[in-house]
């Protein structure tokens, strides 16, 4: 999801498909979007089909890089979201 200074939503595009097991955010693509709409924000969500609302390593690690990208734009990575059948969770 890419935001606004005021947090009012530009738009929500999909960066990823993945299979049952994985998939592969590319933060290149992420920030790239955000450059393209002036985004001054951006929220992350991806879901967990296992049903675990544990961000995995590589959810953070994913999280920590693209947080330093989009910070050399001066853009604010806002929430991680995790989404399951039955909860949620930010990370």
């Amino acid at each position: 999801m890419y935001l606004t200074r005021s947090n009012a939503v530009i738009g929500i595009y999909p960066q990823s498909k993945g299979g049952m097991t994985a998939t592969v955010a590319d933060v290149s693509l992420i920030a790239g979007t955000a450059l393209q709409l002036a985004a001054q924000g951006v929220i992350t969500c991806h879901n967990h089909p296992s049903g675990s609302l544990k961000a995995s390593e590589a959810d953070k690690q994913m999280a920590i890089k693209l947080k330093k990208v989009l910070s050399t734009h001066d853009i604010n990575l806002l929430d991680n979201i995790i989404l399951t059948k039955n909860s949620q969770t930010s990370y």
